[in-house]
């Protein structure tokens, strides 16, 4: 199989891949946008629900478009027909620990609701729901993408392995340093891809000697090293990444030399020859987090009430739900 063709289909995979992902990410913002309360329950589940259909049906069409690309993929190497695995039941998202694409898209509310509470405008607080919206919803999408991919490995027994193909055309600011250093490692073919916040990589599968992908990825690095020039050429090469389990997401590629942006992640398990040298973690205390949210409520609280005494309009349901919150985590405090 050459690489011309491989490359081929590979693009048309990406423009698809984009299409489906443009189309969600602009109806979840506008829904997020055409709110009227943020305090009333029957419009928030409206908006989790209007939310949730739209990425229940995009997380299908790109299942269904991964599971296209990579049979089309395995006919050409194997030269000979690949039979379709078929799409996996995507009626609820791939989230360890969810029921519903509803329950997910509910936090958008939530999120708005805090954001007024610590002081901030109504305009601002969901700007910046639209932004954790786009996000979220191509996080459901790189996880359909991911579970399609792997069901087609897992149930192709002569593939051997697959590869990260990266797809810096996809992203303004060009493919990410930890895509770029993952993509040199193979993958055994029932292993889940490690993916990041807003992860546009691709995979091609791996049979014995046959490898195209590696070729494409080399190509790719050399043009985007190329473009960076000698200077960010060499910073390039010296990112290093690893692995965190999410408990969400599943493996997740993260920057060793920073925290993870994503709650809730634990370093996948390696040989200790492997890791080497372990510093003890720090265990969770329950009652530290909620006691310290609770202060930081309680010290925003009265500039929120002095504001609304000095006439300032909009703020009874932002004091309204902060009391609220305050009193919520004190009963869950008292419980522990």
């Amino acid at each position: 199989m050459s690489v011309a063709r491989a490359r081929s289909l590979v693009d048309m995979e990406t423009a698809a891949q984009a299409k489906v992902e443009r189309e969600a990410v602009a109806r979840a913002v506008a829904a997020v946008g055409a709110v009227e309360s943020w305090y009333m329950p029957a419009d928030v589940q409206a908006l989790s629900r209007q939310i949730g259909a739209t990425a229940r049906s995009a997380s299908r069409a790109a299942a269904g478009t991964t599971d296209a690309y990579l049979t089309r993929m395995l006919s050409m190497m194997l030269d000979a027909p690949a039979k379709s695995v078929g799409v996996l039941d995507l009626s609820t998202p791939l989230r360890a620990g969810v029921e519903s694409y509803e329950q997910v898209y509910a936090r958008v509310a939530e999120h708005v609701r805090y954001l007024e509470s610590t002081g901030m405008s109504r305009w601002e607080a969901v700007e910046r729901a639209q932004t954790r919206v786009d996000a979220m919803v191509r996080t459901d999408l790189a996880l359909a993408r991911r579970g399609q991919s792997r069901a087609v490995y897992a149930g192709t027994p002569r593939v051997t392995g697959y590869r990260r193909i990266i797809r810096p055309e996809l992203s303004t600011t060009g493919t990410c340093g930890l895509c770029a250093a993952a993509s040199g490692r193979v993958y055994s073919r029932d292993t889940l891809l490690p993916i990041h916040y807003r992860c546009k990589c691709t995979t091609m599968p791996i049979l014995g000697e046959n490898d195209p992908g590696r070729e494409i990825d080399d190509e790719t690095l050399a043009q985007i090293y190329d473009a960076a020039g000698s200077t960010g050429a060499a910073d390039l090469k010296q990112v290093r990444f690893t692995v965190v389990q999410h408990a969400e997401l599943g493996p997740t590629l993260v920057d060793p030399k920073h925290r993870s942006t994503h709650p809730g992640t634990r370093p996948s398990a390696a040989p200790r020859s492997a890791r080497g040298p372990q510093r003890p973690s720090m265990p969770v205390d329950p009652a530290r987090m909620l006691a310290a949210e609770i202060r930081a409520l309680e010290s925003r609280l009265p500039m929120l009430e002095a504001r609304a005494a000095t006439g300032e309009p909009g703020l009874d349901q932002a004091i309204a739900y902060q009391r609220e919150r305050i009193a919520l985590l004190g009963t869950r405090l008292r419980a522990l």
